[in-house]
């Protein structure tokens, strides 16, 4: 890799939920996008989903429609792999499967040039595994987003020992340029930095939830009434840093060190669900409000709230 300007012209390899809302993000932000999948249905389904996420962008007041009129006009769907040749950046989104993955990352690198970057969308699996067989592994790594990646600002840029410097400082220059929030992730660990914080949560509230501690709906206030919107606008050391007054973290630790000990102690560590906790959830999903709308209108409903909160933290202008 030798050139260090950004990318102009990218690509999207898989065309589904991911892919779709990577393609949106690119475009919004001016750029020539091909999409490739093998599937002409799934391209097709690509399509409409990408309109009805610019137009909730429109509702929502992001864009205008004058604004949001040349965004589908930058995308160029193919089910012809040669059509990614000329991209500079390559975002893979195909299935979460590493075989699947590692033959994607092959046929990318044969169509595209030696200095493009070959970015991953795996939320967990080992980015030195995907590259195994790769000419040039030192020019492709993780740009792992979240849910939908042109609503969510961060994205976890994660290198393997073979991944380049140039690379990675590439990929972070890129990402920041199209108002996302990278961070390095150092070390290759299954499900990543934060889908391992957010597991450890999920066990926690299953285990609240099969003891009888708290009911479904109201361990989602916890979130939606008090840790998330703390969480939204500081991480969990400084939370507890201001938790803690002036001293900060080293007087947490001293004060309350204890007490969050105690509580650890109390916790299970189990490594599988309970069945008896996965049939507690999956029997109250249905009555959570959000998801009595049914999936479509709670898609809808989702992405108008995060629309709002993400504009209100200066993440969408």
């Amino acid at each position: 890799m030798k050139s260090t300007s950004l990318p102009k012209k990218v690509a999207c390899v898989g065309a589904g939920i991911i892919g779709s809302s990577w393609t949106l993000l690119f475009a919004m932000k001016g750029l020539e996008v091909v999409v490739y999948d093998s599937d002409r249905a799934s391209l097709k389904r690509s399509k409409t989903n990408i309109k009805e996420m610019l137009s909730s962008l429109v509702g929502n007041g992001v864009l205008t429609t004058r604004s949001a009129a040349p965004v589908m006009s930058r995308i160029s769907p193919t089910s012809d792999l040669g059509g990614i040749s000329q991209a500079d950046y390559v975002q893979e989104s195909v299935t979460e499967n590493l075989a699947v993955k590692v033959k994607a990352l092959r046929e990318i690198e044969r169509e595209v040039g030696e200095s493009s970057i070959i970015a991953s969308s795996t939320s967990g699996l080992s980015i030195s595994a995907i590259q195994k067989g790769l000419r040039h592994p030192e020019r492709s790594l993780v740009v792992h987003p979240f849910n939908p990646p042109h609503l969510i600002p961060l994205v976890e840029l994660v290198p393997s020992e073979k991944t380049s410097e140039r690379t990675v400082a590439a990929a972070r220059r890129f990402m920041e340029s199209l108002g996302r929030e990278p961070i390095l992730v150092k070390k290759q660990l299954p499900g990543l930095a934060a889908n391992r914080i957010q597991a450890a949560i999920f066990r926690e509230v299953l285990n609240l939830l099969d003891d009888g501690v708290v009911g479904m709906e109201d361990l989602e206030k916890v979130f939606t009434a008090g840790l998330g919107l703390r969480l939204a606008v500081m991480g969990q050391f400084t939370t507890f840093s201001l938790a803690a007054g002036k001293g900060g973290l080293g007087t947490y630790f001293e004060r309350y060190g204890p007490h969050s000990s105690s509580i650890l102690k109390t916790m299970e560590t189990w490594t599988e669900p309970p069945r008896s906790a996965k049939a507690k959830a999956v029997a109250g999903e249905k009555e959570l409000p959000v998801l009595s709308m049914g999936h479509e209108e709670a898609l809808r409903w989702r992405d108008a709230k995060l629309i709002k909160l993400t504009r209100s933290l200066g993440y969408l202008s």
